[in-house]
């Protein structure tokens, strides 16, 4: 179900940022820049600007070497979400908080996830997810 939802917000990003780029485009082209609500885009294109990041209950990190520890089944929850969802960022922010900043997000999100553990990580999610399924049935 995650690689379905995933193409989906992969040709949503495409077809969205290509058509607000035709309309700013259009609409810079019909106002001569003269109208503030024309975004002038640094290079032209929405999609440099924003970064789309799905989340999924779903979601799963390759297993490297089968590996099945409990340090790598804790990582498997970082971009899970109780629902299907994508998150905006602005590429900038990404840019320009730079390498060593997004490491160490991505080492922190790790060290929470593995002290928390899968057992407890199962929990939380669970609870998260069982309303909605209650709400299906």
């Amino acid at each position: 179900e995650f690689e379905n939802f995933y193409q989906s917000v992969t040709d949503l990003e495409d077809q969205l940022f290509e058509e607000a780029d035709r309309c700013n485009e259009n609409n810079a082209q019909k106002q001569q820049g003269n109208n503030p609500v024309v975004m002038e885009y640094e290079n032209g294109m929405l999609g440099d600007l924003i970064t789309m990041a799905p989340f999924h209950p779903d979601w799963e990190f390759a297993s490297e070497n089968g590996n099945d520890s409990d340090d790598h089944a804790a990582i498997q929850y970082e971009k899970k979400a109780p629902y299907p969802m994508i998150s905006l960022v602005c590429t900038s922010a990404i840019t320009e908080a730079g390498e060593i900043v997004s490491e160490t997000i991505g080492q922190q999100n790790a060290e929470t996830l593995t002290h928390m553990g899968p057992h407890a990580l199962g929990q939380l999610f669970r609870s998260a997810i069982s309303p909605r399924r209650q709400q299906q049935q």
